[in-house]
């Protein structure tokens, strides 16, 4: 009871705390303190993204994930010093994981490749989805093309299916929510699908469970998906993309 003081009880938070809304502004306004003293600043119009004011250094921040791109590795060991003058952090100069994406550096085709590995199978085992034995091979219901009509209308159809109870209604925005990332990240074709789920979400009904039953039957049938990118050899050249956490 030495501590309390009138019914208060005073102390001082040294480390950030999960949850609190602000913090992660306040450490992002701290990191741009910080690094400014190295003249380093984030660009005006792409929150997230980094310069230095001369040294040809990019990175990009996702969270506590640098992803760093450079052109001579005494440019990357200046901002590795600089990051640690505040920071325990550990390096992949490998560049081959990046906030939970496994990246495939193929410089003899002049290609990328982004997967998240056992994404999908954690999420249908965090959300009770069985395996399907049959192969699904579109992550929405088609709608039925209509040969020599001159218009291609969208299902407008009033969904007339029961209402889901809370849980249902929670287990719906769990799921899509774990599905956003790994759209965004490595599987943009999920992308429409999710965005029309999504609408209804708030008012889950059987239908909407059925549809996203589906779409995690896709998914598992197209287990690590990803996407590819291409580019010049130029461009591949000065991706000595070293990713630090």
């Amino acid at each position: 009871m030495q501590y309390v003081h009138n019914g208060w009880v005073h102390f001082e938070i040294t480390k950030g705390i999960y949850g609190l809304k602000q913090a992660g502004k306040l450490a992002n306004d701290l990191l741009t303190e910080r690094l400014s003293t190295h003249r380093y600043f984030q660009c005006a119009t792409t929150p997230g993204l980094w310069r230095h004011k001369w040294r040809p250094v990019v990175l990009v921040l996702i969270v506590d994930d640098f992803g760093i791109e450079y052109l001579g590795k005494e440019h990357a060991e200046h901002l590795l010093s600089a990051l640690r003058d505040n920071y325990t952090i550990t390096t992949d100069w490998t560049g081959k994981r990046y906030a939970g994406i496994v990246i495939e550096w193929n410089y003899t085709k002049r290609a990328c490749r982004t997967t998240m590995v056992g994404y999908i199978t954690d999420v249908s085992t965090r959300f009770g989805h069985p395996d399907s034995i049959k192969p699904e091979h579109s992550p929405h219901q088609h709608r039925e093309i209509i040969y020599g009509a001159n218009e291609q209308y969208t299902n407008n159809d009033i969904d007339t299916s029961p209402p889901l109870d809370k849980a249902g209604i929670k287990w719906c925005q769990g799921v899509i929510g774990a599905l956003l990332y790994y759209a965004r990240a490595v599987d943009n074709k999920l992308q429409m699908t999710l965005s029309t789920i999504a609408a209804t979400q708030a008012a889950a009904t059987e239908n909407t469970s059925a549809e996203i039953n589906k779409l995690l039957n896709y998914c598992a049938t197209y287990l690590n998906d990803g996407i590819t990118y291409r580019a010049s050899s130029m461009v591949l050249a000065a991706l000595g993309c070293k990713l630090w956490q």
